[in-house]
């Protein structure tokens, strides 16, 4: 019916066109991806647009002059990011997610949708560190549609030999989500997002296990954790940015790749992760860097 009617089912509800629009199109108005409200007892800001226009700027400003323990609402056009921002001091964080977001494109947006409805931030940091490496992850946009996914393997793999009626009783979407699974892939609403390293690391449950920043020769140097998700049982190496981005400028996608190719490995034990972590010969970084230092070799420059 739903295929006769040329409907679709949407969160919450079914879609069905009715008849075509024919005046005159609506103007393309980008709305805010965030917007704040402060009130308490006696005033109430309403809901302003981030970033501020001038107006409520000065208006938002003098009431945080007046009172410091305002209560803050936020909301969002990303239904993940609803809530994320309950204090005033989340305000400069905001403003730079907001940032973030309006150089976009309408893809990377979409992305980034998947992304949340993966990972589920708790904080805007986290959203913010999402979309500041949105670049990082491999996302299958066609991929929204677990059951689309089904058919096309069913078509691609299959051979009915005249049994075609086999058709109308298969599970397109249990079959295309577990396809979607075996071939990598996590399934979201928005896409599917391919569980690489950087998914992984993201996606990490809390009883994740971390070397704290080695020296590692595999990746040259470079302040490398050796990662262990006790939960999923995978291990994984991950550099540690918060050291890089305090060096000079520089593409650090080799070192990346490094630890790409290194790959996702089976871990079921501590023993396992200690010999592990014996194999790469990972040393703790701030003693080899001391030791460097005292033989005056000068930090990371000549270490590589």
């Amino acid at each position: 019916m739903r295929e006769q009617e040329g409907g679709r089912f949407v969160e919450g509800g079914y879609l069905v066109v009715f008849e075509d629009f024919s005046g005159e199109p609506i103007p393309e108005e980008q709305p805010a991806f965030f917007q704040l409200r402060f009130s308490d007892g006696n005033r109430d800001s309403g809901w302003c647009d981030v970033p501020f226009s001038v107006g409520d700027d000065s208006r938002i400003a003098a009431m945080l002059e007046q009172d410091r323990g305002l209560e803050m609402e936020c909301r969002s056009i990303l239904p993940q990011l609803n809530g994320i921002a309950s204090e005033t001091s989340n305000l400069p964080g905001l403003c730079s997610l907001t940032a973030e977001l309006n150089n976009m494109s309408g893809e990377e947006i979409q992305k980034y949708k998947v992304l949340l409805e993966a990972a589920r931030p708790e904080s805007v940091g986290m959203a913010f560190r999402i979309a500041e490496i949105l670049d990082r992850y491999d996302i299958a946009l066609e991929c929204a549609d677990p059951a689309a996914y089904g058919w096309q393997c069913v078509e691609d793999n299959c051979k009915f030999n005249g049994y075609d009626s086999l058709r109308d009783f298969i599970d397109y979407a249990g079959f295309g989500a577990a396809m979607l699974h075996d071939d990598g892939y996590m399934a979201t609403r928005y896409g599917a997002l391919y569980m690489n390293i950087m998914a992984q690391s993201i996606l990490a449950g809390p009883n994740t296990v971390s070397s704290g920043a080695c020296y590692c020769g595999r990746t040259e140097g470079y302040p490398t954790f050796v990662c262990w998700d006790t939960d999923a049982q995978n291990v994984w190496l991950e550099l540690g940015e918060h050291f890089l981005y305090s060096e000079p400028a520089g593409d650090f996608s080799y070192y990346q790749q490094i630890c790409e190719d290194w790959g996702m490995r089976h871990c079921a034990t501590q023993a396992d992760y200690e010999q592990i972590i014996e194999g790469l010969g990972a040393q703790p970084y701030d003693k080899v860097m001391a030791e460097e230092q005292d033989q005056g070799f000068g930090g990371m420059e000549g270490m590589c």
